[in-house]
């Protein structure tokens, strides 16, 4: 099981999420969802960077912390310079 997050992708297999968690967001790229935790109407998705606000790049960065200290990182996207903020 793995997801990326701003470029960095994470081993999930021992995540405390369930499996059902695991087999909906397995394999994908979960940067923008993320971003979307913060949005102030609660429904909006930012569907690009340039859409990412300033509250979404912090917030984006601080999950990044939070996922390195329980995770590992076992790569890297090849567009993980995009998200350099």
């Amino acid at each position: 099981m793995l997801c990326v997050r701003a470029g960095i992708v994470f081993d999930v297999r021992l995540s405390v999420y369930g499996d059902s968690w695991k087999k909906h967001n397995g394999g994908k790229c979960l940067t923008f969802f993320t971003a979307g935790r913060v949005a102030t109407d609660g429904t909006s998705l930012p569907q690009s960077v340039e859409e990412l606000t300033r509250e979404h790049r912090e917030y984006i960065n601080a999950t990044l912390l939070d996922w390195a200290n329980q995770y590992p990182i076992v790569g890297h996207m090849e567009d993980r310079s995009k998200y350099e903020f």
